[in-house]
């Protein structure tokens, strides 16, 4: 929920294309020292100002990662499954609420739905339904930790006519169903 979407670009090229960071000694002790204040502050158990304290460290820290992950790619993945994969990616980024089927997003790219799921698949292991869905959850957790609109109204936003179906969508893929995630993270 925490990752912003350029961060998130940076991590999904970096597993595309197989790349694990070395930091030096200095990025790793920055590190840590990162790791230890949001340890401090878990300990703690402040309420309210504590947490989002805790939100905006945690946000600082997965940028700090990000750059380190970002300095070791290289700009271009030339494997063919992994730039359908990245431009898929890129296309859910910006089309989840209206875009919900994979052909929608295969036919966008030009290629057949099966030949977006066997790279999709092949590149990261998961199929192409599950990043739709996944986009999706991830989007609707961030409403419903930040934002105090009805579960209806966000199913609206996230382009679900039927907040019942919406609903399913969520409980199964986050185990948890929207209302209770809002009361579990914002107490």
């Amino acid at each position: 929920m925490l990752v912003k979407s350029e961060q998130k670009e940076i991590f999904e090229k970096a597993i595309i294309a197989g790349y694990t960071p070395k930091p030096d000694e200095n990025t790793i002790n920055t590190l840590r020292s990162c790791a230890v204040l949001v340890h401090k502050l878990l300990q703690s158990n402040k309420q309210n100002s504590g947490q989002q304290i805790l939100h905006d460290l945690l946000s600082a820290y997965i940028g700090m990662i990000a750059e380190v992950y970002q300095e070791g790619l290289s700009p271009s993945v030339t494997k063919r499954s992994a730039i359908i994969t990245y431009e898929f990616k890129t296309l859910l980024s910006a089309n989840y609420r209206s875009m919900k089927q994979p052909s929608q997003y295969a036919a966008k790219m030009n290629i057949s739905p099966i030949y977006l799921y066997e790279a999709v698949k092949q590149t990261t292991g998961q199929s192409v339904s599950h990043y739709i869905h996944n986009e999706i959850v991830i989007q609707a957790k961030r409403l419903l930790f930040y934002t105090d609109r009805s579960v209806k109204e966000i199913a609206l936003e996230l382009g679900y006519e039927d907040y019942a179906y919406f609903t399913r969508l969520f409980t199964k893929t986050s185990k948890l169903s929207p209302t209770q995630f809002r009361k579990k993270h914002l107490k």
